[in-house]
């Protein structure tokens, strides 16, 4: 069963969006002889385009194709859509849980986790998201802990109903639906 799943962080699609971007920014910059700005922008976007452009779809082929997971057994991950990558390790393998983020990345929220698992073996999982939770997840499903999402709110406690006698106009608590004065039964009135 799986416990936690995550996925690459849009941060992949920084670097093709710069080359999109950079005969932009190229343009604001550049100046040719005669002081006109722009000099040279089809050329650069000639070159930069392309490139950004075949990135871009690579990036979200990568993102599409990914998957990170934590299952109660073990931690899987799958990347690639030709040539396919898959890490299994089981749970009981796993030696140590080791965390990489720039400072960019506690920003935004991506990073690297290495799962060393014995014999040495190291398996990067590159540029995911919520990598700090992923590493939480597994450590608790390690040490046998549920992994659950957050508690719901606990639910609010409803009002004791109160019964009223048509007679003396005197409250009458279900639980005793008879009137203390009258001796009358009380009933619940139940909305036409």
């Amino acid at each position: 069963r799986v416990q936690w799943r995550t996925r690459l962080h849009w941060m992949v699609f920084f670097w093709p969006a710069f080359f999109i971007i950079a005969p932009f920014l190229f343009s604001l910059v550049r100046i040719d002889h005669r002081g006109a700005a722009g000099a040279g922008v089809p050329e650069f976007m000639a070159v930069f385009w392309p490139i950004g452009l075949v990135w871009g779809v690579l990036a979200g082929l990568r993102m599409w194709t990914s998957e990170f997971a934590i299952t109660d057994k073990r931690v899987l991950a799958k990347a690639g859509f030709i040539r396919r990558k898959t890490i299994e390790i089981f749970l009981a393998k796993v030696e140590s849980v080791q965390l990489q983020q720039s400072i960019l990345g506690r920003f935004l929220d991506y990073g690297t986790v290495i799962v060393a698992g014995t014999g040495a073996s190291k398996n990067s999982l590159k540029n995911i998201e919520s990598p700090l939770q992923f590493r939480r997840a597994l450590q608790s499903q390690m040490s046998g802990e549920a992994v659950s999402p957050p508690p719901e709110p606990a639910p609010t406690r409803a009002r004791p109903v109160l019964l009223m006698c048509p007679t003396c106009q005197i409250p009458v608590t279900p639980a005793k639906p008879i009137c203390p004065k009258c001796g009358q039964r009380v009933r619940l009135s139940r909305p036409a």
